[in-house]
């Protein structure tokens, strides 16, 4: 599985099973969905926030989560209509 949250319109989760994003990000740039929000960008396949923390994108069923290591899943991102 490419990087394919580089094209498209993905939703930005805290984890799997919320049904509301946090952000999105769009072809692989960060969005924030309220004025204020979080604002995710990938670098170099790594999901960060705004002040530089996050981890490792791995695919994960249908989208990618962040693997910050054995059991240790993050955000969680998901292709949006």
């Amino acid at each position: 599985m490419s990087e394919t949250y580089l094209n498209g319109r993905w939703g930005v989760f805290k984890n799997n099973t919320d049904e509301e994003p946090v952000a999105l990000l769009i072809d692989g740039a960060g969005v924030p969905i309220r004025l204020g929000g979080p604002v995710f960008q990938v670098v170099r396949s790594r999901l960060v926030d705004s002040k530089g923390f996050g981890g490792p994108l791995a695919p994960f069923n249908e989208g990618w989560v962040v693997n910050h290591g054995v059991n240790d899943l993050g955000h969680f991102l998901k292709l949006l209509p």
